[in-house]
This record gives structure tokens, C-alpha cells and sequence, in this order.
């Protein structure tokens, strides 16, 4: 997803105003309505002052510095592409399931609005759901950019609701694979803390606490360790929260290999891996067919950049 940062300072108004009937008037050239205003506030928090808050109601007047992150406008319509960044691993009536390749944005946003996942579905199916708009045709959940691995594709919406429930109540089952630094002690655990926009760095997110954030919980098991410097870690999603499972183990000080975005100094002390994207893959899914109502499973095996570092790794070393 792709967003904006946008700032105000020295502003001083001539009495108190809530926030987000404030931000509302700022706000104006930029066509946001005052209700996405105010869920961009409760959900994400905006920089008063140096102080995050996510309280819509609160009083403003005299604004030294005042920072709010919005989702950039996508001007165009979605155009159908005919490349193919994704297999086809099941396909009938209701939906997809795929595999998608990294290096491929899930749907549009600011500067990029051909060159998505999205835009090669809608080339692909014209039976796609539209419950999560037209620039997002049967996206039921989404991959970062650089994340490889299987997604859900549902092809009407009463599909589409069904397995966004299923996400709700944390009946859709997804699991990766990664590769971090260093090997998470003890080698299986549940990590459970809260998730929101970081405060210093508003295109990121971070652990926060209850009063800011979402709840977020990874389960997380050791498969191998190369030399103590590196693991391969399998990971189970219970919620699905922004870069959930980056920066959980960037919490866990075991950072991704290749995820410079969430990287923090505790890695320096491994060997530095080069590795041109984050080692994650979303190897399993399972669901209920909202159809059929029948268990679906679906495991694929690891892209061959990851199969290849991993091979490295368990060489011996000279």
C-alpha cells in the first residue's frame, strides 16, 4: 500500500477545534472526507505537536506541528495486463488460489497503477469480487511486495465475504517460511504484542501499545540453524496486521534476511547476508470453501532464490 506524509506547521486557529474537523478544512484540496479522516485517526494516529494521538475529538488551536499519513488517490482506472507474475495452483468457480511472486504489488497505488497483481488478475478473470473496490478485484488479503507465496483470490463476493470472515475469525490458516539472523530463543513461541504506525517513521509500522495499536499474534518454530548466525523459521499468522511478521521478528531481535525496511542493529553482530528482498514465503493456506464447505489445504515448496540461499548456507564451511 502506498501513502503520503502530510505536514502543517505554525498554524494557529482562532479558537478550539476538534482534530479531525480541523484536518477536514486543511485537508480540502485533497477530496478526503471527514469520516476517513477521522478512521485515518483512530486507526493509524496523527502527530500533534509531537504527540501521537488517535482520539478524533481532540482540541486544537495553536499548531506548532501537525503530521497525517494518507493513502495516495488512484487516478486511473485499473488496466488489464496480460504479464503473469503468479501460478495458478487451484481454480474453480468461487476462487483462486495462487501463487504470487515477489517483486509484484499487490494493487494499485501512488506512482504504480499497471503494475500489479490486480491489473494481471483482471487480464486473467473477468469473474472477480468487487466488495473491496474496483482497483482491488477479489483481493481477499494481500502479500507485501518482496513476500512470495499463496493467496486466495475469491471470484464473487458472497465468496469473498465468506473467507473475509474466515480471516476475522481466524479460521483462514497462513504460514511461511523465512530466513532471519541469529536463532530466536526458545526456538518455538507466540509472539503477542500490538502493532501500529510508527510514531518516528509513519510508512512503517511498529510494536506499540493497546492505546495505539491492533493486537497481532505469530506463532513461530525453529526448523534449522546454519553456524548460530541464521535460522529457518516457520511462522503462523493468527492476525493479519501490516508487515505483521517483519517487524515481529525485528521485536524478537531476529530480523529478516534482505528486509532493510525493518533491519535493527542487532543483526550486526551476524555475518551480512546479501539478499535482494526479505526472505518470506507464504508457503501454506487453508480455509473452508465457503461453497462447498470442505477443508482446502494447499502447500507449495520455497522460490528458487530462497531454495538456493538455503543450500548455501548448509555448506560446510572451509
Amino acid at each position: 500500500m502506498n501513502h503520503k506524509i502530510i505536514t502543517f506547521t505554525n498554524i494557529k486557529l482562532s479558537q478550539k477545534n476538534r482534530l479531525d474537523k480541523t484536518l477536514a478544512d486543511l485537508l480540502e484540496k485533497e477530496n478526503i472526507s471527514r469520516t476517513k479522516i477521522k478512521k485515518i485517526i483512530e486507526e493509524k494516529g496523527v502527530i500533534v505537536n509531537k504527540e501521537l494521538t488517535n482520539d478524533p475529538k481532540f482540541m486544537v488551536e495553536v499548531i506548532d506541528f501537525l503530521e497525517i499519513v494518507v493513502e495516495e488517490e488512484v487516478k486511473n482506472h485499473l488496466i488489464p495486463k496480460s504479464s503473469k507474475s503468479f501460478d495458478i495452483i487451484y481454480e474453480d468457480q468461487d476462487l483462486i488460489v495462487i501463487n504470487k511472486y515477489a517483486g509484484i504489488t499487490t494493487h494499485p497505488g501512488a506512482g504504480n497503477y499497471q503494475d500489479t497483481l490486480a491489473n494481471e488478475l483482471s487480464f486473467y478473470s473477468k469473474e472477480l469480487s468487487s466488495i473491496n473496490g474496483d482497483f482491488r478485484p477479489g483481493i481477499v488479503h494481500r502479500l507485501d511486495k518482496d513476500t512470495s507465496g499463496l493467496m486466495v483470490i475469491a471470484k464473487n463476493d458472497t465468496t469473498h465475504f465468506k473467507l473475509s470472515e474466515q480471516l476475522k475469525s481466524r479460521e483462514l490458516s497462513r504460514k511461511y517460511i523465512a530466513i532471519c539472523y541469529g536463532v530466536p530463543m526458545p526456538r518455538f513461541g507466540t509472539i503477542t504484542t500490538y502493532i501500529a504506525r510508527d510514531p518516528k517513521n509513519r510508512v512503517k509500522m511498529a510494536v506499540s501499545n493497546n492505546k495505539n495499536g491492533k493486537e497481532a499474534v505469530t506463532i513461530y518454530k525453529v526448523l534449522e540453524t546454519f553456524d548460530d548466525q541464521y535460522s529457518l523459521v516457520e511462522l503462523t499468522l493468527k492476525t493479519g496486521r501490516t508487515h505483521q511478521i517483519r517487524v515481529h521478528m525485528t521485536h524478537l531481535k531476529h530480523s529478516l534476511v534482505g528486509d532493510d525496511t525493518y533491519k535493527s542493529r542487532d543483526i550486526n553482530k551476524y555475518k551480512k547476508l546479501d539478499f535482494p528482498r526479505q526472505a518470506l514465503h507464504a508457503y501454506s493456506i487453508g480455509f473452508i470453501h465457503p461453497n462447498k464447505n470442505e477443508e482446502m489445504r494447499f502447500e507449495i515448496p520455497l522460490p528458487s532464490d530462497m531454495a538456493s540461499l538455503i543450500a548455501k548456507l548448509r555448506e560446510p564451511n572451509e
